[in-house]
């Protein structure tokens, strides 16, 4: 392990890493938290869901997709 982020309150569910250095983690919190790699900092946390978030993908315009157990 080279570097941990610290910050879900539940298991992490999903990873995705984007061409710009920006992690984005899915998680049974029902949040998508933001990373900044290059200075291993949190940027922000998306709190829409209403489940836990299991699926994420950068398209290749650089938006950010997800799915939850919430069904959308």
């Amino acid at each position: 392990c080279v570097q941990t982020l610290n910050g879900h309150e539940g298991s992490v569910l999903a990873l995705v890493l984007d061409n710009r250095g920006k992690l984005y983690s899915g998680s049974e919190d029902y949040t998508i938290r933001v990373w900044y790699l290059p200075e291993h900092t949190h940027l922000r946390t998306l709190t829409d869901h209403t489940d836990s978030v299991s699926a994420l993908v950068v398209g290749w315009d650089g938006t950010l997709f997800s799915g939850s157990w919430d069904k959308s």
